[in-house]
């Protein structure tokens, strides 16, 4: 940048807790005389002012005279200001009475670096327009790369359900008879797929793929999007409708269809493409009177490397890109004819810092999992008892953990348990984390959670506050029909369908909830992986560097021993 090759940075993130940490990377360059703006840019629904998301000038007065007004402003926050964090921008934003989305976006256009999501860059609607509808001296460096898999399989994979259509039917038929009759016809279509799928025998979870979407279907959509843009247009020429504002007398739901639909066949033509018509499929299933229509997004690695390719250069980084080849793969990074440097640096922490132990006697599969219950909670107690302290436990699913847990409080009701539930707010969220800011507290803590869950990735507990995790099992998916549907595409593209579909995303997941425990130089803990399958070859040359220094132990005696001495030895230091 300072030699002119770059022209913005956009740092791009897939959670908050990311945006945080960079946000304080940069404050530690400026203090040593980095001079840039930088501004961090925050989701219109989380910044909103208001309880209720009213984007016109009648009901909001952020948005009332908003252009006439911004000029001005922002020339007063240039002068004075360099950071623009949320609270920097919220704190303007109500002095001046502006819409803080708004002014955040017109404010990256005056900043050298721009902290965001994956979204503002990747996503095929909400990507920032004003940047990237045309090639720039751009620099992407994106954070936790390894979550912009999942991410953009969901941004390029688009979905219709029948209930929708049959709803705005009803609300269509008194309003315009060429929409209620496109609607009607759609609904004949979904419930032709529906018979198809029930004429399949042993079919148990009543799903249909399809290679591509059926003419009959495709037609009947596009017919209802145009009834639907006539529709609009016609309300938006009566002045009954704008884009940013709904009368009574248009439904939200035909609003909502209009847009889903819109995105349906935006996705279509892309996967009926030459060169990507492979990358997708047509996914089809029902329950009940539901029915539901799927482009799945298999591959997104062509529409990650083009929008990386409106840059200048990218760099992609992650405690867990691991194995490389894996990554630069689906990542979009793979061209035999563009050289994609790829570098692995040692972990910062020393390995003696790190008790890690593979029990190799727990077998965790679906049908041995009643029979591992008690294993489980004898060994996780033998953790729990060899040093007083906080712990966390993971498990594949919240059944198992429920299972678990109570079994655990059965066995050890002397242990303070605490469980991760699917039903969490953010208050209840950040009160499970709460408890382990007291690592003295009697007596020991031990946290429930799920692997791959909001407790597994971004939490910092440094020091005391976690000394030791257990993994349960290998973080592999749930075996579905789309999860296979994956695996078919990779075995058929490179002969690896269960590495891809299965094995590495599951090792990701351990190799995230392992990394809860060593957060500083200084921290000591320990992780155990409860699972006879990572002392197999296939699971022990996925551990990184910083693993090879594992020990298998087979019994309860072997475990207690390692850990009396590893903390023993701690507390001789």
């Amino acid at each position: 940048m300072g030699e002119g090759l770059v022209s913005h940075l956009f740092y791009l993130t897939a959670k908050t807790s990311t945006r945080a940490v960079a946000e304080e990377g940069f404050s530690l360059m400026q203090q040593k005389g980095l001079r840039l703006k930088r501004v961090t840019l925050t989701a219109k629904d989380k910044i909103c002012f208001l309880p209720e998301r009213l984007c016109n000038p009648d009901d909001c007065p952020y948005a009332k005279d908003y252009f006439d007004r911004i000029q001005d402003v922002l020339f007063e926050m240039l002068e004075k200001e360099d950071s623009f964090t949320r609270q920097t921008i919220e704190h303007w934003a109500k002095e001046k009475t502006l819409c803080p989305f708004e002014l955040g976006l017109d404010l990256s256009s005056w900043c050298d670096a721009i902290i965001c999501d994956y979204n503002y860059l990747f996503d095929p609607v909400v990507y920032l327009k004003r940047f990237f509808d045309h090639r720039d001296r751009y620099a992407f460096l994106i954070d936790e790369a390894h979550n912009l898999l999942d991410r953009a399989r969901g941004m390029y994979s688009a979905m219709l359900q029948k209930s929708d259509v049959l709803t705005c039917k009803k609300l269509a038929e008194p309003l315009v008879k060429p929409l209620s009759k496109s609607l009607n016809t759609l609904n004949r279509e979904m419930l032709s797929l529906k018979k198809q799928i029930l004429a399949q025998e042993d079919n148990s979870e009543h799903a249909l793929s399809f290679p591509s979407i059926p003419k009959p279907f495709w037609k009947a959509a596009q017919n209802t999007l145009s009834c639907c843009s006539q529709f609009l247009e016609e309300r938006r020429q009566n002045r009954k409708y704008t884009l940013f504002q709904v009368e009574e007398n248009i439904p939200q739901e035909i609003l909502q269809f209009y847009f889903d639909l819109r995105f349906f066949l935006r996705i279509a033509e892309l996967a009926d493409t030459e060169e990507l018509q492979h990358n997708f499929c047509f996914f089809v299933s029902t329950k009940g009177s539901q029915v539901t229509v799927k482009l799945l997004c298999l591959d997104p690695a062509p529409m990650i490397d083009s929008r990386m390719k409106l840059g200048q250069t990218t760099a992609m980084f992650s405690a867990t890109l691991s194995p490389p080849s894996y990554y630069k793969t689906v990542l979009g990074c793979d061209h035999p004819q563009e050289k994609t440097n790829s570098y692995s640096f040692p972990s910062p922490f020393s390995q003696e810092n790190l008790c890690l132990l593979v029990c190799g006697q727990i077998n965790t599969r679906w049908a041995a999992r009643e029979e591992s219950l008690v294993p489980i909670a004898r060994l996780i107690h033998q953790m729990v008892s060899a040093k007083k302290g906080n712990y966390l436990a993971y498990f594949p699913s919240y059944q198992y953990l429920e299972k678990e847990a109570e079994v655990f409080s059965k066995l050890y009701p002397d242990i303070r348990l605490i469980c991760q539930s699917p039903q969490m707010d953010d208050q209840e969220r950040a009160d499970f984390l709460q408890q382990f800011d007291h690592p003295d507290s009697s007596p020991a803590l031990l946290g429930f959670a799920v692997l791959g869950g909001i407790y597994s990735e971004g939490v910092d507990l440094k020091g005391e506050k976690l000394l030791g995790t257990a993994i349960i099992g290998t973080g592999l998916p749930k075996v579905g029909t789309e999860q296979e549907i994956l695996r078919d595409y990779y075995q058929q593209k490179n002969n690896q369908g269960y590495d891809f579909a299965y094995r590495y995303p599951g090792m990701n997941k351990v190799l995230q909830a392992a990394g809860r425990v060593i957060r500083g130089q200084n921290d000591r803990g320990v992780v155990l992986l409860l699972d006879d399958r990572f002392s197999t070859p296939a699971y022990l040359r996925l551990f990184p560097e910083h693993w090879h220094h594992a020990r298998i132990v087979y019994d309860s005696d072997g475990l207690s021993k390692i850990l009396h001495d590893f903390w023993s030895e701690s507390s001789i230091d």
